[in-house]
């Protein structure tokens, strides 16, 4: 999406503010607010004597054309420059310009890009003490560009690391957010659920999909229960229950779950799960 340039009435100053919900994005080619047919080359000009700190202050709206050539350098790959684009562009606009928010946000925008790639050198680095740090840095700020499978990479990578420790480390730090230990929290059947949610950044869906799961477990017992129904209906929902699992790709593993733990408690199953018990998997 192309966002809006900067906002400037005819004489350079004043107009409407931008959109508050405005995205920051590269510019398309020869989208240059109020350019005529030779804007093309006007800009090109902007940005060869830009790169070279030589930009003329007296560049005809600047503020908006710096902005469409910070955007066009940003789609190009080029961060630095699209950085020092926006920074000149703030510099000429000044603190009441209406399109200010948006100039910041496109400066932000080249600023992370930087360091999305400083952090992806120094993932790659031979320091394994800045190693982990670094991936984390990275797959945590990748998601902010729209690139989930770059930073779900990223993590495994990570975990993959030729160094045990940092491998380890690395997986210390996926697991932080799920309020655990990754060195030392006692291992569950539904870890490898929750790191692969947290690699591919679908936390929310697994959490939409357990709660879910929950809700249909709750209503299939509850509400013969608040009917006061008889012991064979009673019996009835919670076999319907114990099948709800099967539907999730974790389903599985709760079901293996529970037969370990019913081996330990009883030592066999043969004579205590219904002919009928869903097979896990």
């Amino acid at each position: 999406m192309t966002p809006d340039p900067p906002a400037e009435s005819p004489g350079g100053s004043g107009g409407p503010p931008p959109r508050a919900d405005a995205e920051f994005a590269p510019a398309g080619p020869g989208q240059v607010a109020g350019a005529g047919p030779g804007a093309e080359a006007d800009l090109s000009h902007v940005a060869e004597s830009q790169v070279a700190g030589t930009v003329p202050g007296a560049v005809a709206g600047a503020p908006d054309e710096l902005y469409e050539l910070g955007g066009r350098l940003l789609q190009d790959g080029e961060a630095a420059r699209a950085a020092e684009v926006f920074a000149l562009a703030l510099e000429r606009a000044g603190a009441d310009h209406p399109g200010r928010g948006q100039l910041l946000g496109g400066l932000g925008i080249a600023r992370l890009e930087q360091a999305l790639a400083a952090f992806a050198e120094a993932a790659e680095c031979g320091d394994a003490s800045v190693r982990p740090l670094a991936v984390e840095l990275l797959a945590r700020g990748l998601p902010l560009r729209d690139r989930d499978s770059d930073a779900a990479m990223a993590w495994q990578r990570g975990v993959s690391d030729r160094d045990p420790e940092v491998a380890a480390a690395v997986r210390a730090r996926l697991r932080r957010g799920m309020g655990m230990d990754g060195q030392s929290a006692p291992e569950f059947w539904w870890d490898g659920f929750m790191e692969a949610a947290v690699c591919h950044g679908t936390l929310p869906a697994l959490a939409n999909e357990l709660f879910g799961a929950l809700d249909q477990l709750y209503a299939l017992v509850a509400v013969p229960y608040a009917r006061q129904a008889r012991e064979r209906e009673l019996w009835q929902a919670v076999t319907e229950a114990v099948r709800v699992p099967g539907a999730y790709a974790w389903g599985p593993g709760l079901q293996e779950s529970f037969r370990e733990r019913l081996r330990d408690a009883i030592g066999a199953e043969s004579d205590v799960l219904p002919p009928d018990w869903p097979e896990p998997g």
